[in-house]
């Protein structure tokens, strides 16, 4: 009977695979699998890594109208598409 081991991805959970599978996903997995769990300091690198999410952001609100939205505050509204962008552009650049 095959045996059974557990082998741990890169975003955290784990998977108990039968050896074949575990060694294969290990091997050829570009670093994605591991036979330990992968350090905490790593995901929080790859956190820094990912780019930040813009304070405001243009949103459709319906029939052609576009507001800038701060979270599901708005603070700008009745802006066409481009118009909505590009001040959501600049509030983001003003900080």
């Amino acid at each position: 009977m095959p045996k059974k081991v557990k082998i741990y991805h890169r975003d955290g959970h784990g998977a108990e695979v039968f050896s074949v599978d575990a060694r294969e996903a290990v091997e050829r997995g570009k670093g994605e699998w591991s036979y330990r769990p992968f350090a905490a300091e790593k995901k929080v690198e790859a956190d820094e890594k990912s780019p930040a999410k813009p304070r405001f952001v243009a949103q459709h609100r319906g029939r052609g109208s576009f507001s800038v939205m701060e979270g599901d505050k708005e603070v700008v509204e009745g802006l066409t598409k481009e118009g909505a962008e590009k001040k959501a552009a600049e509030m983001n650049a003003a900080g």
